[in-house]
C-alpha cells in the first residue's frame, strides 16, 4: 500500500513557492509605487520652491506692468502695448506675454520684432495649443515677406542691427528685405561695422571672425637706441687698418732713413749715392706718415659716426654726425 505522505508534501511545497512568489511580486509593486510617489513629491516641492526663489518685486513689478500693457492694447495703442509686454516679460518671463508682445507689434505695423516675439514666444515653451497654433501660423506669414540673419559666432558678442539692439550671439534677427548696417561688439572689446543685405524669405547665415587688437605704434627710437650703420662700420675699420698698416711701414722705412743717414754722415757728407737714397727713403716716410694719419683719422671718425649717429631718427632727420657729399667734398653734419 502507497504511503500518502509524499503527495501531500509536494502539495505543500508546491502552494509555499506560489506564496513566496506571490509576495515578492507584491513587494515589486510596493516599491514601484513608492518611487512614483516620491518623484510626484520632489517635483512638486522642487516647483513649489522655484515659485518661492522667484522675487515678490520683481512678479509685483511685472504685473503691474503687463496690465498697463493691456490698457494700452485696448486703446488701441499698440507700440506701448508692444514695448509693455516686453518690459513685463524682462521682468518675469512668460510665454503669453511674449505672444501678447508679438501681437501687438504686428497689430502696430511693425513686422520684424513681431516675427522675433511670436519666434521667441514659440521657443520658450508653454503656449495653449490654440495660441501655440495661431503663433505658428502668424509666424509663417511674416517669414514670407521679411528676411532672417542668423548670427552663430562668435558666442557671447553683442550685434546691434535695425530694430535688434544688444542681442546676444547667437542670435536669430528678422529684417527687412535690403540692405542694413551692422555693429558687433566682441568680447575681447573690439568692434566691427559691417553691412548686409537680405532677401525675402532666405535665410543669411553669419559667422564672424574675432579681430586682433591693434598693436600699439612703435614710438620714435633715439639716435643712442639705433643700432650702428653697417656700411660705416666697414670703411671705418678698412680705414683704420690701412692706416695703421702704413704707419708700420712708415715705421720701417724710418728706420732705413736713419741708418742712411748715418752712413752718409759717415763719409763726411761727400757720397752723393747715399744722399740721394737717404732723401728718397725721407720722401716715402714722409708720405707713408701723411697716408696713414689720414687714413686712420679717417677710420676713427667713420667709426664714431657710425656708433654714434646710427640710422636716422624717428622723423626721417639724419642723425647726429651725418656725412654727406658736396661739390667741394665731403661735409659733416650735426
Amino acid at each position: 500500500m502507497a504511503s500518502p505522505v509524499m503527495p501531500l508534501r509536494s502539495g505543500m511545497r508546491g502552494r509555499w513557492r506560489k506564496g513566496m512568489a506571490l509576495a515578492r511580486a507584491t513587494r515589486a509593486r510596493c516599491r514601484a509605487a513608492w518611487l512614483v510617489v516620491c518623484l510626484l513629491v520632489a517635483s512638486s516641492s522642487y516647483a513649489a520652491r522655484a515659485r518661492a526663489e522667484e522675487d515678490p518685486e520683481s512678479l509685483a513689478a511685472a504685473r503691474e506692468t503687463e496690465a498697463s500693457a493691456r490698457r494700452a492694447f485696448q486703446r488701441k495703442n499698440y507700440p506701448e502695448a508692444a514695448e509693455g509686454f516686453a518690459a513685463a516679460f524682462k521682468l518675469a518671463p512668460r510665454a503669453n506675454t511674449k505672444f501678447n508682445e508679438a501681437e501687438s507689434w504686428r497689430k502696430s505695423g511693425r513686422s520684424e520684432p513681431a516675427a522675433d516675439a511670436f519666434e521667441a514666444a514659440l521657443a520658450f515653451g508653454g503656449l495653449t495649443a490654440s495660441l501655440e497654433d495661431r503663433a505658428r501660423e502668424a509666424l509663417a506669414g511674416l517669414e514670407t515677406k521679411l528676411g532672417r540673419l542668423v548670427v552663430r559666432e562668435p558666442v557671447g558678442a553683442v550685434v546691434d542691427v535695425a530694430h535688434a539692439q544688444r542681442r546676444l550671439v547667437p542670435a536669430r534677427i528678422h529684417l527687412e528685405p535690403g540692405r542694413h548696417d551692422l555693429t558687433v561688439d566682441f568680447p575681447n572689446g573690439e568692434r566691427a561695422r559691417r553691412s548686409v543685405t537680405v532677401l525675402a524669405g532666405e535665410v543669411l547665415t553669419l559667422t564672424l571672425e574675432v579681430p586682433t587688437p591693434a598693436s600699439p605704434a612703435p614710438s620714435p627710437s633715439s639716435p643712442n637706441d639705433a643700432s650702428p650703420d653697417a656700411t660705416l662700420l666697414v670703411l671705418g675699420w678698412t680705414s683704420t687698418g690701412l692706416g695703421a698698416g702704413a704707419l708700420v711701414a712708415m715705421g720701417a722705412l724710418g728706420g732705413l732713413t736713419l741708418s742712411t743717414v748715418s752712413r752718409y754722415d759717415d763719409t763726411g757728407n761727400t757720397d752723393p749715392d747715399l744722399f740721394d737714397e737717404a732723401t728718397r727713403y725721407k720722401t716715402a716716410t714722409n708720405a707713408l706718415l701723411g697716408i696713414g694719419g689720414g687714413l686712420a683719422a679717417t677710420g676713427v671718425a667713420l667709426l664714431l659716426f657710425a656708433y654714434l649717429g646710427g640710422s636716422e631718427g624717428g622723423d626721417g632727420s639724419p642723425p647726429a654726425g651725418w656725412l654727406e657729399p658736396t661739390v667741394d667734398g665731403v661735409r659733416v653734419r650735426f
